[in-house]
């Protein structure tokens, strides 16, 4: 070969190789800005993701814990004895509901049953009273009341069965007699 063909050579060869090293450098680049890209991108994704479920997660409690109610079994038992050996039995108690509560006014059920037991601490009937009262401002005041009674056993007969409320008071009566 002589020797302008040799330098053609030699330059086409540095020529070519300059090029591929440009080609790589611009490939390396634009898949390096392309990776950044995507990569932040994902990380974006991945922490709004992260931030919906963290959201969705904390809706769902407040949500759970703030339809399920919130039950005390403080229930009041007191007992009256008569001459006779008979005996009232009086239970006071909160009965559960499904109301949301609101911040200004509460409302509660409760329920107050009086059980009539003979001598020998046979039950023989009971008369139940169940009101609902709202608190609130200072207030209270009654908003239903749903009376109930029953003879327990076949020797006995309850009737007359009547409820009432005022201000913030429910109450109930009945009449029952023993066979």
């Amino acid at each position: 070969m002589d020797q302008p063909q040799l330098c053609k050579r030699i330059s086409l060869r540095k020529t070519i190789t300059k090029a591929i090293i440009i080609i790589t450098v611009v490939v390396v680049v634009v898949l390096s800005v392309k990776t950044y890209f995507y990569y932040d991108l994902y990380k974006e994704a991945q922490n709004s993701i992260m931030t919906h479920e963290t959201i969705i997660f904390i809706l769902a409690a407040v949500l759970i814990l703030a339809i399920q109610p919130v039950y005390a079994s403080d229930a009041v038992i007191t007992v009256e004895y008569l001459d006779d050996g008979s005996r009232y039995v009086t239970i006071i108690e909160d009965v559960p509901t499904d109301t949301i509560q609101t911040f200004s006014t509460t409302t509660k059920t409760k329920s107050k049953t009086a059980y009539y037991e003979s001598s020998s601490g046979e039950q023989l009937w009971y008369v139940r009273v169940t009101g609902t009262f709202t608190y609130g401002s200072g207030t209270a005041k009654c908003t239903a009341s749903t009376p109930s009674a029953q003879a327990i056993g076949s020797t006995g007969k309850v009737s007359n069965i009547s409820g009432s409320k005022s201000g913030n008071a429910a109450s109930a009566t009945a009449t029952g007699k023993q066979y």
